[in-house]
């Protein structure tokens, strides 16, 4: 998972201008209209786009813009993600970053590798998604035990679970 989560970041890091994001935005908002998909959810890590040098403002519009390329008929949301292992103060930046935005989000998520950072760590950025009326989104049980599905359900309150794989081994 490592190795993902290495070349994700790494992917990420060559969408360095607004125009970039606009055009991966639109490449998959068209992807999506040509399947005949009406709704979807997409998860964006917006702190890789802040880090690489973008403007917030000018993030959210080219995420706008390029979602809107999908048509009138294809609705495309937003859940902004936080990667656990960068900690606690990434998930207080996304909220800041998520609380000025100017785009369709729904939701916040916790995704990455499952124990590098305390769940209890989390539990105030999932009492600001409820504030803010989003839900929440959290990755559990992809590569960890099942005992952190029930952390993220008791635990941080998720509404949903990213992959939960390992329910599987928990009778």
């Amino acid at each position: 998972f490592q190795g993902f989560l290495d070349a994700y970041l790494r992917a990420n890091s060559f969408v360095r201008t607004p125009d970039d994001l606009e055009f991966v935005a639109a490449m998959f908002a068209r992807q999506q209209a040509a399947e005949g998909i009406r709704y979807s959810e997409a998860i964006v890590t917006a702190m890789i786009y802040i880090r690489n040098g973008m403007e917030p403002a000018a993030m959210w519009a080219a995420l706008r813009s390029g979602l809107a390329a999908g048509g009138p008929r294809t609705r495309i949301a937003l859940v902004i993600d936080v990667i656990r292992d960068l900690g606690r103060q990434e998930a207080e930046d996304t909220l800041r970053l998520v609380e000025a935005a100017d785009a369709p989000i729904v939701g916040l998520g916790l995704t990455g590798i499952e124990g590098t950072v305390p769940t209890e760590d989390f539990v105030s950025y999932r009492q600001e998604a409820r504030r803010l009326g989003f839900g929440f989104e959290v990755h559990a049980g992809e590569m960890g035990p099942p005992s952190s599905i029930v952390s993220a359900l008791d635990v941080l309150q998720a509404d949903r679970i990213g992959h939960g794989v390992a329910a599987i081994r928990d009778e």
